[in-house]
């Protein structure tokens, strides 16, 4: 059975919330541009990824993860 640090789920959900911000990033070109439908598929793969953020922060109980990173 593998097992993982504290650390390396950390690592994990920055990751994910590095391709949330990817992905509104996207969601917000697409509305720009009146691609409705797009903008729509895009609004819910960020909300499945952000429900698997919040489920492993409260599964791991690590509370809110943030990295500077993630400020750019």
């Amino acid at each position: 059975m593998k097992t993982f640090t504290e650390k390396k789920i950390k690592e994990y959900v920055i990751k994910l919330r590095k391709i949330h911000a990817e992905i509104e990033k996207k969601q917000f070109y697409c509305n720009e541009h009146n691609f409705k439908m797009e903008e729509k598929a895009l609004f819910y793969e960020a909300e499945r990824v952000r429900k698997i953020i919040h489920e492993t922060e409260n599964f791991f109980d690590l509370g809110f993860v943030w990295d500077n990173s993630l400020n750019e």
